[in-house]
């Protein structure tokens, strides 16, 4: 008996610490903001290179990410007791003839000047869940997007930054990207 509670505990203490860790690394504590070469300021739209374009139609607060229409199993992003996501949303286009992996690229909130890590994510049509990649030759509309952060209940965060190289190559730990959009928030 004494041994089941133990093991009890133990994952119970895996489980927690597992929880703190993902929230710590998301929540970004600690972390140095990502530096890029050149800074430009998005302006309704993020225009990513010269093809690849988010349209932004709506900023909210969600208490989980997942999507609109969700049909049998999907990603999501789960409630985090005293977290919040901030959620920047609308429709894409990709004009280029490659697909485009939203993975190539970082994603910061700020907070009070601190970072909070970030995602993009392509919502496929109609909603129902979310892909790795934009698809090439993608029409203004046929595919939507997910530019979010988690920051706590309390925080407003004053800006998001989006980063990403020429030609979407990896960034290499350490180096400056070669590209960070902001998008200034709640103006």
């Amino acid at each position: 008996m004494k041994r089941e509670q133990k093991k009890k505990g133990f994952r119970q203490a895996v489980l927690l610490l597992m929880g703190v860790f993902v929230l710590s690394a998301l929540a970004g504590c600690g972390k140095k903001p990502a530096e890029a070469q050149e800074v430009t300021k998005a302006e309704g739209t993020l225009r990513i290179g010269e093809e690849i374009t988010l349209y932004i139609e709506d900023t909210q607060y969600m208490s989980q990410v997942k999507p609109p229409s969700p049909m049998g199993y999907y990603d999501y992003y789960p409630e985090e007791e005293g977290w919040r996501y901030l959620v920047v949303s609308g429709t894409t286009e990709n004009r280029s003839g490659e697909d485009f992996n939203p993975k190539r690229c970082y994603v910061e909130g700020y907070v009070d000047g601190e970072p909070r890590e970030g995602k993009l994510l392509i919502l496929a049509a109609p909603g129902t869940e979310f892909w790795d990649t934009l698809p090439a030759d993608s029409k203004k509309g046929s595919w939507d997007f997910y530019l979010f952060t988690l920051i706590r209940e309390e925080e407003e965060p004053e800006e998001l930054g989006f980063f990403y190289n020429d030609g979407f190559t990896e960034a290499k730990e350490g180096e400056k990207w070669d590209h960070k959009i902001t998008l200034e928030l709640f103006e």
